[in-house]
Order: structure tokens, then C-alpha cells, then sequence
């Protein structure tokens, strides 16, 4: 359905959001609600 083009993006983006989430709990010590938002950009940036 997606086709393997599809498949590394969204790939991509599951890990690229993994590592700012384990990143910010390092760094921040908790995920915010701003920290989803720039992963959430961040990712789809990275997918296109």
C-alpha cells in the first residue's frame, strides 16, 4: 500500500521522534507538549 518510499518515511520519522523524546527526557527531564510539536515538524521535515 505504501510502497517502500512510504515505508522509510514513516520509518524515518518513528525513529528521528524516538531520539528527541529520549533526548529532551536527558537534557529537559520530562516530554512538553512544545517538545511534541517540534518533533512532530521535525519528523515530517525528515519524511519529505
Amino acid at each position: 500500500l505504501l510502497g517502500v518510499n512510504g515505508i522509510l518515511a514513516v520509518a524515518t520519522g518513528v525513529v528521528v521522534g524516538g531520539i528527541f523524546i529520549v533526548l529532551s527526557k536527558r537534557i529537559f527531564g520530562g516530554v512538553t507538549g512544545d517538545i511534541f510539536g517540534a518533533t512532530n515538524e521535525i519528523a515530517r521535515m525528515i519524511a519529505l
